[in-house]
């Protein structure tokens, strides 16, 4: 947030009146309003992340909508010590993963850095690093994903 809109935010606090907060500080009504919508924005990102730290397995009451590979499924089965949390694991589709996640249709994504070889039919990263004129460096490459589950 600008230093101006800090301004703006601290005359609307101490006046509670956008047209007074206007003549105030010699703005239109339209900046001030644009002023406050962004010190509502910075509100709800700051109420967002700052909730991130405060999740608790045992008490929580929560369903968790993952999108994952073959691996992500045998892993990520939900532990003992969180009964009240469900975890519906969603197969990774490259597709769809970008609008569920933007929409709160899914939580996550879980995938892994190796390349499974393209007999397996995992083609999908490759396939989206090249639409974006990107190339995939590998370090592995494995037959299937279950076979770095150990």
């Amino acid at each position: 947030m600008s230093r101006a809109d800090h301004v703006v935010c601290h005359s609307f606090h101490e006046t509670r009146r956008v047209t007074r907060t206007a003549e105030r500080l010699s703005l239109t009504q339209p900046s001030v309003s644009h002023s406050l919508r962004l010190r509502e924005a910075f509100e709800a990102i700051d109420t967002t992340v700052s909730g991130v730290g405060q999740f608790d397995p045992a008490t929580s009451r929560r369903t968790f909508r993952l999108h994952a590979t073959d691996l992500g499924e045998v892993s990520l089965l939900p532990p003992e010590t969180a009964p009240g949390v469900d975890v519906h694991i969603i197969p990774l589709n490259i597709a769809v993963v970008e609008t569920e996640l933007r929409q709160g249709q899914a939580d996550a994504v879980i995938c892994t850095h190796v390349a499974v070889d393209v007999s397996a039919g995992h083609t999908d990263v490759d396939r989206s690093l090249s639409l974006h004129g990107h190339s995939h460096d590998v370090a592995l490459r494995i037959a299937h994903f279950a076979a770095l589950h150990s």
